[in-house]
């Protein structure tokens, strides 16, 4: 995660907080067949046994993904803050420029 990511991020989230890297329509138990991914974090009060896979970064959190979504992620990925948005990208570039955060933890306890 890139320093400004982290600086956002901290505003938003406490660390160590649980948070599901997904694709927006990622509440299907199948990767989506769609030309243009979209992207969100959302947070979580605890782990969701559907995202299974967790996610090593260096901001503190337990980021989970879905099995079925990881052939999206790529080597090199990274989450940055630039003109006002979040942008999850890899080795391969921008994958997601306008990533939103999304606090379910009221709503899931």
């Amino acid at each position: 995660m890139k320093p400004r990511a982290k600086k956002y991020l901290a505003n938003k989230i406490p660390t160590k907080s649980n948070l599901l890297l997904t694709t927006t329509d990622g509440t299907n138990n199948s990767a989506t067949c769609a030309l243009v991914y979209s992207f969100q974090l959302i947070i979580i009060n605890k782990p969701d046994s559907k995202f299974s896979i967790l996610v090593d970064n260096n901001a503190g959190y337990k980021i989970w993904i879905n099995p079925s979504e990881e052939y999206l992620f790529n080597d090199g990925l990274s989450l940055n803050f630039s003109h006002g948005s979040l942008v999850l990208s890899d080795n391969g570039g921008v994958m997601d420029s306008a990533v939103p955060v999304i606090d379910w933890r009221d709503l899931v306890k």
